[in-house]
């Protein structure tokens, strides 16, 4: 969607006020900086990760259509923050499609050539959810691959999607016994639809992804942005 908003590049400035961890540090920095400085954990760990939708929440626009869908959120457990996808990054070929059609083939492509080349270590796919509901992926995490992403998109929408990007599971040497972490609304910035029913209108050249407001228009103001649901995850 194309609008005046300058790209912003790091998603977990807006958890530091809501994230929730126990077992672990508290810190919301998921970046490379982090990782840099932290103490890798032992072994391996298993965790449940739970997509947790309440669309209409704190929703403002006007028109929200009372049919809404999520297509299957896809979790990966990977090496580093941005190995996927990133706030103020541009979408893969794989994350557009999915945002525009809700088709993931090729992004399960992207993700199993990245498994190949060790990068991810797993990947799942959860179930389609609607407006309000819940869909579970059990996956684990390794010291060399502690990260956590999860993507979803929102249907009927131009190109707006839902996810989490580089959590880090190993927090101070230690894996996390839990999380829930709030779902921000963003936009793929492939298509510039302003609207949930609005024609396909390709974005030439592609934008930057982004976060919306409540009102569903581009924003980084820190606390304004939609809330689409929550993520939930647990140490088995």
């Amino acid at each position: 969607m194309l609008r005046n908003a300058p790209a912003l590049r790091s998603p977990w400035l807006a958890l530091l006020a809501l994230l929730t961890v126990t077992g672990g540090s508290a810190s919301a920095d998921a970046g490379a900086k982090a990782k840099a400085i932290a103490k890798p954990c032992k072994g391996e760990a298993s965790f449940s990760v739970t997509f947790r939708s309440h669309w209409v929440d704190g929703v403002t626009a006007e028109g929200v259509p009372e049919d809404v869908a999520f297509t299957p959120m896809i979790v990966a457990i990977h090496q580093q923050a941005g190995d996927i996808y990133e706030v103020g990054g541009l979408a893969s070929p794989g994350i557009k499609r999915l945002a525009q059609t809700g088709t993931q083939t090729q992004l399960n492509a992207e993700l199993r050539a990245l498994r190949a080349a060790r990068t991810v270590r797993t990947f799942g796919t959860g179930t389609p959810g609607r407006g309000r509901g819940q869909s579970t992926v059990k996956l684990s995490a390794s010291r060399d691959r502690p990260m956590l992403t999860m993507i979803s998109t929102v249907a009927p929408s131009p190109d707006w999607i839902v996810g989490i990007n580089g959590v880090d599971l190993c927090q101070s040497g230690q894996w996390v016994d839990s999380m829930l972490l709030p779902l921000m609304a963003q936009d793929a910035g492939v298509d510039s639809g302003e609207t949930f029913s609005a024609p396909d209108q390709s974005t030439e050249p592609q934008q930057p992804i982004q976060y919306l407001d409540t009102q569903l228009r581009l924003t980084s103001t820190m606390g304004q942005e939609a809330i689409f649901g929550t993520l939930s995850i647990k140490r088995h």
